[in-house]
Formats: C-alpha cells, sequence, structure tokens
C-alpha cells in the first residue's frame, strides 16, 4: 500500500510544482529566460497541437523566416506562429506571421519587440491538465487526491492494528 501512495505522490506533486511554475513564468512581471504557454488553438498543427505546453527561450536570439515564434497580436494577445516573411525597409523591420495550420497569413505585421520568444520544445497534452487543474473543479480535485494520500496510509494502519490485536 505504501508503495502505491508513494508512486502516485510522485505526479501530484510534479504537477502541483509544474503549475505554479506556469503560471509564474507565464506572467509578466517575471523576466525569465524560459517560459511557458499553453496552446489554445489548432492554428499550428500537427508542429503543436492544441493542448500541448511549450516552452519559449526569451533571452536575446535571431529570428529567421521559418522560425516559430510567441509574440503579442495587436489585440494584446499571445499568439504562437511561424514567421513567413521579414522585410527591413528603410530600418524598420516588419515580421510576417501564419499558423502552420491556418489558410492565410495573420491580417496584422508585427515588429521584433513585440516578440516575448523563440519555440523551443513542447510537452504534448500537458496543457489540459493544467487548465483543469487551475479550474475550481480541478482544484477541488487534487486537494481531494492529496488529502486521500495523507490520510488512507494513516486508515490502513490502525486497521492493520486493529486486526494484529
Amino acid at each position: 500500500m505504501q508503495y502505491i501512495v508513494k508512486l502516485i505522490w510522485l505526479p501530484v506533486l510534479a504537477l502541483i510544482y509544474i503549475s505554479v511554475l506556469n503560471t509564474i513564468s507565464s506572467s509578466e512581471g517575471f523576466n525569465l529566460p524560459i517560459r511557458s504557454y499553453i496552446i489554445k488553438s489548432g492554428s499550428m498543427e500537427p508542429v503543436v497541437m492544441t493542448g500541448d505546453l511549450i516552452l519559449i527561450n526569451t533571452q536575446l536570439f535571431q529570428i529567421q523566416r521559418g522560425d516559430i515564434v510567441t509574440f503579442k497580436d495587436p489585440k494584446d494577445r499571445i499568439v504562437t506562429h511561424r514567421i513567413s516573411k521579414i522585410i527591413d525597409a528603410s530600418g524598420t523591420i516588419q515580421i510576417f506571421t501564419k499558423g502552420d495550420n491556418n489558410q492565410t497569413a495573420d491580417p496584422f505585421v508585427i515588429r521584433p519587440d513585440q516578440i516575448i520568444g523563440s519555440y523551443l520544445y513542447r510537452v504534448p497534452k500537458l496543457g489540459f491538465l493544467l487548465v483543469y487543474f487551475s479550474q475550481p473543479e480541478g482544484s477541488i480535485t487534487l486537494v481531494l487526491v492529496v488529502l486521500a494520500l495523507i490520510f488512507v496510509p494513516e486508515l490502513m494502519k490502525d486497521k492493520k492494528i486493529v486486526k494484529l490485536k
């Protein structure tokens, strides 16, 4: 029984840890070298899937055509798309982007200062779990699992003591 509890504790603690890190790293107030974001649309499929957690490099990086970048669009939404074209018109750099799964390019142009970072890695489907556990019902589920992991072994110990007598 203790082995099973230990086996369950590790993923639960890892999930809590990743949730906290994701919240901190995707916040504006923290200037971390690597940030994480949850992909909420299928615009970059099949490279990056809906529900994936992506890691991006926010440090100095060079951008070029074909790179996947995360940026703020003109409506201040965070978007992850591929650079389709870069134009340097008399000192003003214009960056055109497009989702791999979209038929047309994005209807706006971005500047280098709008780019948050460049794509490094993805953790498939982890974003779904993080979104679930950030909602009230997910938080309640997580608390109940943690409480069960704490109290069930204690109850089992008491049961063994009673059986031994």
